[in-house]
């Protein structure tokens, strides 16, 4: 669970900033990102928004055990069989598709391509570039 800010800082209509380590573990106003194992969930905290970068995300993603795509900060957009990516430089993109995906479309370019034996994808795109795959199992 990741927490902005204070959380729970007002209780029954009043600033209780100690309620904040109540319900996240971690004290209020606590500096950079701080990580807290609360048994069978991990807490984190992040006080400044501005300490919360897209780094930071996909390392808490990872940590999650989420699906990480590439390991570039692209925006990814995945739903179902679709994988959209943006990518600003040019360049080949390797991409790490989810398990049993065999070949992929490029829909926009109508390009199909096959999945690597490690189950990836490197796929040389333009600059910039926008991708929008179909993903067959």
């Amino acid at each position: 669970m990741s927490w902005l800010y204070g959380p729970g800082i007002i209780q029954e209509g009043r600033l209780d900033p100690a309620f904040c380590e109540t319900i996240s573990g971690i004290p209020y106003n606590s500096t950079g990102v701080v990580c807290r194992d609360m048994g069978d969930w991990t807490s984190c905290y992040i006080h400044d928004y501005k300490d919360l970068t897209v780094a930071v995300l996909k390392d808490l993603a990872a940590k999650a055990g989420v699906h990480l795509y590439c390991d570039e900060e692209f925006p990814v957009y995945a739903e179902g069989d679709l994988l959209a990516v943006h990518a600003a430089n040019g360049d080949v993109v390797r991409l790490r598709l989810p398990a049993g995906v065999k070949r992929v479309t490029e829909l926009f370019s109508g390009r199909e391509e096959s999945v690597g034996a490690d189950g990836c994808l490197d796929y040389a795109c333009t600059t910039p570039d926008t991708m929008l795959f179909q993903l067959q199992r």
